[in-house]
């Protein structure tokens, strides 16, 4: 270990629940378990968002009443749902009913370059695009089979004959790069390596019934398993607005208990900053960092905040998905070399051959 500047070891005992009894069940089992869990604890809150809040209950048949309008647009032919709206509501909703419906759920962020978006939709191509009643019909609209406004607020239809509960292995998310490197890439994630990630995150955390995921930032992939979380677990979801500031984030985090925690690393590094940084921190379990603007020196002052056995974990690009989606352990690079581990209570995990390292000690 002493030789690698990467830390990519994590106990076994970690891994062994995540296959069973839910990792791997059968998709009418976990529908199963979220309808159980919404009769029992329905008025528990699921998600707070700029725009409002939703309990377990509303939230599951928010998304229900979407999967049905859903599948009535694919007329029989199951397609992808390109979803057009800021990390909110209506993304929640579209994601919940692409997981019942068993296709794949394509976020895309309003303000994101025409040119990448036109790439992925000719990738997801053919599509129904869901987009947020509050904004307008995106320019490239043209090229879905049909369109859907949703209200996060409106009326609740409900949703007709479904199909079946969908196999475990059925792809529910299209993760696309950001195409610094060249094209857009997608890549396929299941039902089942979501749940499995889902119980891992409850397990490994020990969530609670008052516990608060905070998601800060743009659109990012592990927002999936917090969308998920409160239906298979405890706590709600906080979706923060993009255009929060930093002192936003923090009353939030201490009026609502924040236990997770994920954001880019610059907004990070002004929440650890802040006056009430220190208060705001002292119940964080889990902290995620996005993309690579951290030096050494900003990962110990953020360390110093946190409890000694939280866990600082970094993502960033494909690896986020394969790691923190995929559970995948194998090489990510061409030169087979494993860039990224697993979270482990205590320790952080960086990139091989970060230059800041030695610099800052």
């Amino acid at each position: 270990m002493q030789n690698s500047p990467l830390v990519p070891i994590v106990p076994e005992r970690y891994f062994e629940g995540i296959g069973t009894p839910h990792g791997n069940m059968p998709a009418e089992s976990l529908f199963a378990l979220i309808k159980e869990r919404v009769a029992r604890h329905g008025s528990d809150p699921a998600f707070v968002a700029q725009e409002g809040s939703w309990t377990l209950c509303e939230a599951w048949q928010r998304a229900l009443a979407l999967a049905g309008r859903l599948h009535k647009a694919m007329a029989g032919e199951p397609c992808p749902v390109v979803v057009f709206a800021e990390k909110n509501l209506t993304q929640a909703a579209a994601f919940l009913a692409c997981l019942r419906l068993g296709v794949p759920w394509i976020p895309i962020t309003p303000g994101t370059t025409d040119l990448r978006t036109r790439h992925v939709l000719g990738q997801a191509a053919p599509f129904v695009l869901v987009h947020d009643a509050a904004l307008p019909t995106p320019e490239s609209g043209e090229l879905a089979e049909a369109i859907l406004a949703h209200d996060p607020f409106g009326a609740i239809t409900p949703p007709g004959v479904l199909p079946p509960p969908p196999d475990p292995t059925a792809t529910v998310v299209v993760a696309f790069t950001s195409g610094s490197t060249g094209v857009p890439k997608g890549v396929p994630v299941s039902l089942g390596s979501i749940v499995r990630q889902c119980r891992y995150a409850h397990d490994y955390m020990g969530l609670r019934p008052d516990d608060r995921q905070f998601h800060l930032g743009n659109m990012r992939f592990s927002l999936v398993q917090q969308m998920l979380q409160p239906f298979l677990g405890d706590g709600a979801t906080i979706l923060m607005p993009v255009e929060a500031t930093a002192s936003d984030c923090i009353a939030a985090m201490l009026g609502d208990r924040c236990t997770q925690l994920g954001g880019w690393a610059g907004f990070l590094g002004l929440l650890a900053r802040h006056p009430g940084g220190r208060e705001a921190f002292a119940h964080v379990r889990s902290v995620n960092v996005f993309s690579d603007g951290l030096t050494w020196k900003e990962v110990a002052d953020l360390r110093a905040l946190l409890p000694d056995d939280a866990v600082l974990g970094y993502s960033y690009g494909l690896t986020e998905t394969y790691h923190i989606l995929l559970d995948h352990l194998g090489p990510t690079q061409p030169d087979g070399k494993l860039h990224m581990g697993l979270p482990v209570r205590g320790v952080e995990l960086w990139f091989e051959g970060e230059p800041e390292r030695d610099a800052d000690g």
